[in-house]
Protein backbone atom coordinates (compact mmCIF):
# COMPACT_ATOMS: atom_id res chain seq x y z
CA UNK A 1 0.00 0.00 0.00
CA UNK A 2 1.32 3.43 -0.91
CA UNK A 3 0.87 5.57 2.22
CA UNK A 4 1.92 8.72 0.40
CA UNK A 5 -1.21 8.58 -1.76
CA UNK A 6 -3.36 9.05 1.33
CA UNK A 7 -1.60 12.29 2.19
CA UNK A 8 -0.79 11.17 5.73
CA UNK A 9 2.83 12.38 5.53
CA UNK A 10 1.54 15.96 5.34
CA UNK A 11 0.97 15.94 9.07
CA UNK A 12 4.65 15.72 10.03
CA UNK A 13 6.55 16.77 6.92
CA UNK A 14 8.20 20.20 7.59
CA UNK A 15 8.39 20.86 3.85
CA UNK A 16 4.59 20.67 3.73
CA UNK A 17 4.31 23.31 6.44
CA UNK A 18 3.64 20.96 9.34
CA UNK A 19 5.96 22.93 11.59
CA UNK A 20 4.22 26.24 10.82
CA UNK A 21 0.67 25.50 11.96
CA UNK A 22 -1.01 23.57 14.79
CA UNK A 23 -4.23 23.04 12.81
CA UNK A 24 -5.27 20.05 10.74
CA UNK A 25 -8.47 18.85 9.08
CA UNK A 26 -9.23 15.35 7.88
CA UNK A 27 -11.42 14.73 4.86
CA UNK A 28 -12.18 11.12 3.96
CA UNK A 29 -9.04 10.04 5.83
CA UNK A 30 -6.76 12.55 4.13
CA UNK A 31 -5.16 15.23 6.35
CA UNK A 32 -4.94 18.85 5.23
CA UNK A 33 -2.78 21.33 7.13
CA UNK A 34 -4.68 24.57 7.71
CA UNK A 35 -2.54 27.75 7.68
CA UNK A 36 -2.28 29.55 11.00
CA UNK A 37 -4.15 32.56 9.62
CA UNK A 38 -7.31 32.61 11.73
CA UNK A 39 -6.84 36.26 12.81
CA UNK A 40 -6.33 37.52 9.27
CA UNK A 41 -9.29 35.57 7.96
CA UNK A 42 -11.53 36.71 10.84
CA UNK A 43 -10.82 40.35 10.00
CA UNK A 44 -11.53 39.53 6.37
CA UNK A 45 -14.90 37.97 7.27
CA UNK A 46 -15.92 40.86 9.51
CA UNK A 47 -15.12 43.25 6.67
CA UNK A 48 -17.91 41.76 4.57
CA UNK A 49 -20.49 42.72 7.20
CA UNK A 50 -19.26 46.29 7.55
CA UNK A 51 -19.53 46.91 3.80
CA UNK A 52 -22.79 45.15 2.94
CA UNK A 53 -26.10 43.92 4.37
CA UNK A 54 -26.12 40.47 6.02
CA UNK A 55 -27.54 38.60 3.00
CA UNK A 56 -24.89 40.06 0.68
CA UNK A 57 -22.15 39.40 3.25
CA UNK A 58 -23.11 35.74 3.63
CA UNK A 59 -23.26 35.39 -0.16
CA UNK A 60 -19.75 36.81 -0.38
CA UNK A 61 -18.56 34.37 2.26
CA UNK A 62 -20.11 31.51 0.30
CA UNK A 63 -18.32 32.57 -2.89
CA UNK A 64 -14.96 32.93 -1.16
CA UNK A 65 -15.11 29.49 0.43
CA UNK A 66 -15.60 27.85 -2.98
CA UNK A 67 -15.46 24.07 -2.67
CA UNK A 68 -14.87 24.10 1.08
CA UNK A 69 -17.63 22.04 2.68
CA UNK A 70 -17.81 19.77 -0.36
CA UNK A 71 -14.16 18.93 -0.98
CA UNK A 72 -10.88 20.33 0.36
CA UNK A 73 -8.89 18.97 -2.55
CA UNK A 74 -7.61 21.82 -4.73
CA UNK A 75 -9.23 24.36 -2.34
CA UNK A 76 -7.57 27.42 -0.87
CA UNK A 77 -7.02 26.11 2.65
CA UNK A 78 -6.87 29.65 4.06
CA UNK A 79 -10.52 30.00 3.11
CA UNK A 80 -11.55 27.13 5.36
CA UNK A 81 -11.52 29.64 8.22
CA UNK A 82 -14.18 31.62 6.39
CA UNK A 83 -16.35 28.51 6.34
CA UNK A 84 -16.06 28.15 10.11
CA UNK A 85 -16.90 31.83 10.58
CA UNK A 86 -19.93 31.40 8.35
CA UNK A 87 -21.07 28.52 10.55
CA UNK A 88 -20.56 30.65 13.65
CA UNK A 89 -22.27 33.78 12.32
CA UNK A 90 -25.30 32.26 10.62
CA UNK A 91 -28.30 32.05 12.96
CA UNK A 92 -29.60 28.48 13.08
CA UNK A 93 -32.98 29.18 14.69
CA UNK A 94 -35.04 31.58 16.76
CA UNK A 95 -33.50 30.27 19.98
CA UNK A 96 -29.92 30.97 18.86
CA UNK A 97 -28.09 34.30 19.25
CA UNK A 98 -28.82 36.99 16.64
CA UNK A 99 -26.23 38.04 14.07
CA UNK A 100 -25.36 41.30 15.85
CA UNK A 101 -24.38 39.40 19.00
CA UNK A 102 -22.32 36.91 17.03
CA UNK A 103 -20.45 39.68 15.22
CA UNK A 104 -19.73 41.36 18.56
CA UNK A 105 -18.35 38.12 20.02
CA UNK A 106 -16.14 37.52 16.98
CA UNK A 107 -14.83 41.08 17.25
CA UNK A 108 -13.95 40.48 20.91
CA UNK A 109 -12.08 37.29 20.02
CA UNK A 110 -9.73 39.29 17.80
CA UNK A 111 -8.24 41.17 20.73
CA UNK A 112 -4.77 40.32 21.89
CA UNK A 113 -3.46 38.88 24.09
CA UNK A 114 -6.00 36.05 24.50
CA UNK A 115 -6.11 36.65 28.26
CA UNK A 116 -7.53 40.14 27.65
CA UNK A 117 -9.84 38.90 24.91
CA UNK A 118 -11.24 36.17 27.17
CA UNK A 119 -11.98 38.63 29.99
CA UNK A 120 -13.96 40.81 27.59
CA UNK A 121 -15.71 37.86 25.95
CA UNK A 122 -16.59 36.31 29.31
CA UNK A 123 -18.01 39.62 30.53
CA UNK A 124 -20.12 39.90 27.36
CA UNK A 125 -21.39 36.33 27.74
CA UNK A 126 -22.43 36.92 31.35
CA UNK A 127 -24.08 40.29 30.73
CA UNK A 128 -26.09 38.93 27.79
CA UNK A 129 -26.48 35.34 28.96
CA UNK A 130 -30.27 35.15 28.54
CA UNK A 131 -30.18 36.24 24.89
CA UNK A 132 -27.01 34.35 23.95
CA UNK A 133 -28.11 31.10 25.61
CA UNK A 134 -31.54 31.22 23.99
CA UNK A 135 -33.37 31.50 27.30
CA UNK A 136 -35.20 34.70 26.28
CA UNK A 137 -36.89 32.90 23.38
CA UNK A 138 -37.06 29.44 24.95
CA UNK A 139 -40.36 27.59 25.35
CA UNK A 140 -38.99 26.33 28.67
CA UNK A 141 -39.00 29.91 29.99
CA UNK A 142 -42.55 30.45 28.75
CA UNK A 143 -43.81 27.24 30.36
CA UNK A 144 -41.96 27.85 33.61
CA UNK A 145 -43.34 31.39 33.94
CA UNK A 146 -46.82 30.07 33.18
CA UNK A 147 -46.76 27.14 35.59
CA UNK A 148 -45.38 29.07 38.61
CA UNK A 149 -44.09 25.89 40.25
CA UNK A 150 -42.74 26.24 43.79
CA UNK A 151 -40.99 23.97 46.24
CA UNK A 152 -42.52 23.03 49.59
CA UNK A 153 -40.72 22.98 52.92
CA UNK A 154 -39.87 19.27 52.54
CA UNK A 155 -38.40 19.75 49.06
CA UNK A 156 -41.27 18.50 46.88
CA UNK A 157 -42.67 20.60 44.04
CA UNK A 158 -46.22 21.94 43.71
CA UNK A 159 -48.40 24.21 41.62
CA UNK A 160 -51.95 25.51 41.80
CA UNK A 161 -54.26 24.15 39.12
CA UNK A 162 -56.89 26.11 37.22
CA UNK A 163 -59.42 24.93 39.79
CA UNK A 164 -57.41 26.60 42.56
CA UNK A 165 -56.37 23.29 44.12
CA UNK A 166 -52.78 22.45 45.01
CA UNK A 167 -51.14 19.60 43.10
CA UNK A 168 -47.80 17.90 43.51
CA UNK A 169 -45.61 18.06 40.40
CA UNK A 170 -42.99 15.47 39.50
CA UNK A 171 -40.22 16.20 36.98
CA UNK A 172 -40.47 20.01 37.03
CA UNK A 173 -38.67 22.77 38.93
CA UNK A 174 -39.06 26.38 39.93
CA UNK A 175 -38.45 29.18 37.45
CA UNK A 176 -35.09 30.05 39.00
CA UNK A 177 -33.91 26.44 38.99
CA UNK A 178 -35.07 25.91 35.41
CA UNK A 179 -33.27 29.10 34.36
CA UNK A 180 -29.95 28.05 35.90
CA UNK A 181 -30.24 24.50 34.54
CA UNK A 182 -30.92 25.84 31.04
CA UNK A 183 -27.90 28.16 31.04
CA UNK A 184 -25.61 25.48 32.48
CA UNK A 185 -26.76 23.03 29.81
CA UNK A 186 -26.03 25.55 27.04
CA UNK A 187 -22.47 25.86 28.35
CA UNK A 188 -21.73 22.19 28.99
CA UNK A 189 -23.48 20.65 25.99
CA UNK A 190 -21.18 20.21 22.98
CA UNK A 191 -23.63 21.99 20.66
CA UNK A 192 -24.90 24.54 23.19
CA UNK A 193 -25.37 28.18 22.22
CA UNK A 194 -22.87 29.30 24.86
CA UNK A 195 -20.41 26.49 24.09
CA UNK A 196 -20.02 27.53 20.44
CA UNK A 197 -18.19 30.85 21.07
CA UNK A 198 -16.00 29.15 23.68
CA UNK A 199 -14.87 26.50 21.21
CA UNK A 200 -14.14 29.10 18.53
CA UNK A 201 -12.24 31.36 20.91
CA UNK A 202 -9.95 28.48 21.89
CA UNK A 203 -8.77 28.35 18.25
CA UNK A 204 -7.69 31.98 18.43
CA UNK A 205 -5.82 31.23 21.65
CA UNK A 206 -4.13 28.18 20.10
CA UNK A 207 -3.05 30.32 17.13
CA UNK A 208 -1.36 32.91 19.36
CA UNK A 209 0.17 30.33 21.68
CA UNK A 210 1.65 28.45 18.74
CA UNK A 211 3.15 31.65 17.33
CA UNK A 212 4.79 32.43 20.66
CA UNK A 213 5.72 28.92 21.82
CA UNK A 214 5.91 26.72 18.71
CA UNK A 215 9.18 25.21 19.90
CA UNK A 216 7.45 23.38 22.76
CA UNK A 217 4.73 21.92 20.54
CA UNK A 218 5.49 18.32 19.47
CA UNK A 219 5.77 18.45 15.68
CA UNK A 220 3.40 15.51 15.28
CA UNK A 221 0.75 16.97 17.62
CA UNK A 222 -2.08 18.79 15.85
CA UNK A 223 -5.42 20.28 16.73
CA UNK A 224 -7.74 18.35 14.42
CA UNK A 225 -10.70 20.55 13.53
CA UNK A 226 -14.10 19.09 12.72
CA UNK A 227 -14.80 18.80 9.00
CA UNK A 228 -16.77 21.83 7.74
CA UNK A 229 -19.39 19.59 6.14
CA UNK A 230 -20.49 18.44 9.60
CA UNK A 231 -21.43 22.02 10.54
CA UNK A 232 -19.65 21.81 13.90
CA UNK A 233 -16.98 23.93 15.57
CA UNK A 234 -14.90 21.56 17.69
CA UNK A 235 -11.38 20.17 17.80
CA UNK A 236 -9.38 17.36 19.37
CA UNK A 237 -5.65 16.94 19.86
CA UNK A 238 -4.29 14.11 17.77
CA UNK A 239 -0.83 12.57 17.48
CA UNK A 240 -0.07 12.26 13.77
CA UNK A 241 1.95 9.06 13.61
CA UNK A 242 3.57 8.15 10.32
CA UNK A 243 0.86 5.65 9.37
CA UNK A 244 -2.05 6.49 11.64
CA UNK A 245 -3.47 9.17 13.93
CA UNK A 246 -4.18 8.71 17.62
CA UNK A 247 -6.31 10.95 19.82
CA UNK A 248 -4.44 11.72 23.05
CA UNK A 249 -5.03 13.76 26.21
CA UNK A 250 -2.77 16.71 25.50
CA UNK A 251 -3.19 20.47 25.50
CA UNK A 252 -0.96 23.55 25.27
CA UNK A 253 0.24 25.13 28.50
CA UNK A 254 -2.12 28.08 28.10
CA UNK A 255 -5.50 27.61 29.77
CA UNK A 256 -7.10 29.75 27.08
CA UNK A 257 -6.44 27.00 24.53
CA UNK A 258 -8.56 24.53 26.48
CA UNK A 259 -12.37 24.74 25.99
CA UNK A 260 -12.97 22.69 29.15
CA UNK A 261 -11.03 25.20 31.26
CA UNK A 262 -12.87 28.09 29.62
CA UNK A 263 -16.20 26.41 30.35
CA UNK A 264 -15.28 25.97 34.03
CA UNK A 265 -14.07 29.57 34.26
CA UNK A 266 -17.31 30.90 32.76
CA UNK A 267 -19.46 28.75 35.06
CA UNK A 268 -17.44 29.91 38.05
CA UNK A 269 -17.98 33.57 37.23
CA UNK A 270 -21.68 32.97 36.57
CA UNK A 271 -21.97 31.46 40.04
CA UNK A 272 -20.20 34.51 41.47
CA UNK A 273 -23.08 36.66 40.22
CA UNK A 274 -25.52 34.97 42.62
CA UNK A 275 -26.72 37.39 45.30
CA UNK A 276 -26.97 34.73 48.02
CA UNK A 277 -23.80 33.05 49.25
CA UNK A 278 -25.43 29.74 50.13
CA UNK A 279 -22.10 28.06 50.80
CA UNK A 280 -20.94 30.61 53.38
CA UNK A 281 -24.37 30.52 55.00
CA UNK A 282 -24.10 26.77 55.32
CA UNK A 283 -20.59 27.01 56.81
CA UNK A 284 -21.75 29.48 59.45
CA UNK A 285 -24.67 27.28 60.42
CA UNK A 286 -22.47 24.19 60.60
CA UNK A 287 -19.98 25.89 62.92
CA UNK A 288 -22.60 25.87 65.67
CA UNK A 289 -23.51 22.22 65.16
CA UNK A 290 -21.25 19.22 65.52
CA UNK A 291 -20.87 17.16 62.38
CA UNK A 292 -20.33 13.89 64.29
CA UNK A 293 -22.85 12.05 66.41
CA UNK A 294 -22.52 12.56 70.19
CA UNK A 295 -21.89 9.88 72.80
CA UNK A 296 -22.78 7.07 73.16
CA UNK A 297 -22.72 6.79 69.36
CA UNK A 298 -19.14 6.19 68.22
CA UNK A 299 -19.79 5.00 64.68
CA UNK A 300 -22.08 5.76 61.77
CA UNK A 301 -23.46 3.90 58.80
CA UNK A 302 -23.86 5.85 55.52
CA UNK A 303 -26.37 4.66 52.92
CA UNK A 304 -26.71 6.03 49.38
CA UNK A 305 -30.34 6.22 48.26
CA UNK A 306 -31.52 5.99 44.67
CA UNK A 307 -34.42 8.41 45.00
CA UNK A 308 -35.45 12.00 44.31
CA UNK A 309 -37.00 12.61 47.73
CA UNK A 310 -35.89 15.82 49.43
CA UNK A 311 -36.35 16.47 53.12
CA UNK A 312 -36.57 20.17 53.95
CA UNK A 313 -35.17 23.12 52.02
CA UNK A 314 -31.60 22.82 53.31
CA UNK A 315 -28.77 20.68 52.00
CA UNK A 316 -28.98 18.43 55.04
CA UNK A 317 -31.15 17.79 58.09
CA UNK A 318 -30.44 16.14 61.46
CA UNK A 319 -33.32 14.45 63.32
CA UNK A 320 -34.18 11.54 65.58
CA UNK A 321 -36.26 8.45 64.84
CA UNK A 322 -37.05 5.84 67.45
CA UNK A 323 -34.59 7.60 69.77
CA UNK A 324 -31.68 7.31 67.33
CA UNK A 325 -29.94 10.28 65.61
CA UNK A 326 -30.00 10.45 61.80
CA UNK A 327 -28.52 12.85 59.26
CA UNK A 328 -30.23 13.25 55.87
CA UNK A 329 -28.19 14.82 53.01
CA UNK A 330 -30.35 15.83 50.08
CA UNK A 331 -29.23 14.79 46.62
CA UNK A 332 -28.43 17.15 43.76
CA UNK A 333 -27.65 17.01 40.04
CA UNK A 334 -24.12 15.87 40.93
CA UNK A 335 -24.71 13.61 43.92
CA UNK A 336 -27.14 11.02 45.32
CA UNK A 337 -29.15 11.31 48.52
CA UNK A 338 -27.30 10.02 51.59
CA UNK A 339 -28.66 9.08 55.01
CA UNK A 340 -26.29 8.59 57.94
CA UNK A 341 -27.30 6.44 60.93
CA UNK A 342 -25.67 6.73 64.36
CA UNK A 343 -24.31 3.45 65.74
CA UNK A 344 -23.04 2.39 69.13
CA UNK A 345 -19.79 0.46 69.28
CA UNK A 346 -21.43 -2.92 69.91
CA UNK A 347 -24.52 -2.56 67.73
CA UNK A 348 -25.16 -4.89 64.81
CA UNK A 349 -25.82 -3.02 61.55
CA UNK A 350 -28.32 -5.67 60.41
CA UNK A 351 -30.81 -4.75 63.12
CA UNK A 352 -30.27 -1.07 62.38
CA UNK A 353 -31.06 -1.64 58.70
CA UNK A 354 -34.50 -2.93 59.68
CA UNK A 355 -35.13 0.27 61.63
CA UNK A 356 -33.84 2.33 58.71
CA UNK A 357 -36.20 0.58 56.31
CA UNK A 358 -39.16 1.47 58.53
CA UNK A 359 -38.05 5.11 58.50
CA UNK A 360 -37.71 5.17 54.70
CA UNK A 361 -41.15 3.58 54.34
CA UNK A 362 -42.67 6.32 56.48
CA UNK A 363 -40.85 9.07 54.58
CA UNK A 364 -41.86 7.65 51.21
CA UNK A 365 -45.50 7.32 52.20
CA UNK A 366 -45.89 10.75 53.79
CA UNK A 367 -45.46 13.06 50.79
CA UNK A 368 -49.03 13.78 49.75
CA UNK A 369 -49.30 17.37 50.94
CA UNK A 370 -46.89 20.29 51.43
Amino acid sequence: MDNSSSGRRLSIDPKAGGDKTPFLVYENGTPYLIPNSIYTQAEHALGFFTKANPDAAFEQLRKETGNVGHSLQNSDLDSIWLKYFELFLRQQGEDTPPLASRLEMLQLMLRRPPSEAWCQLRKYLIENVDVLSGWSSSFRRVLSERDQIFRGDHGLYYQYGEDGKLYQVIGAKTLRETHLDFITDQILRAYGNLRLPIELFSWFAISVDFEENSSIYPKAMKAVLSEPKWQVIQHRWSLQHWDRSRTVKWRPNSNFCDPEWLVADLLGHLTDTLKIDAWQDRVERRQGHATTFADPYERQMDCVLDCHLRVGNEDELCFEFAGRPYRWINGSLESDTIISVALKRTEDHLSIEEELNRLLTLLGGNIESP
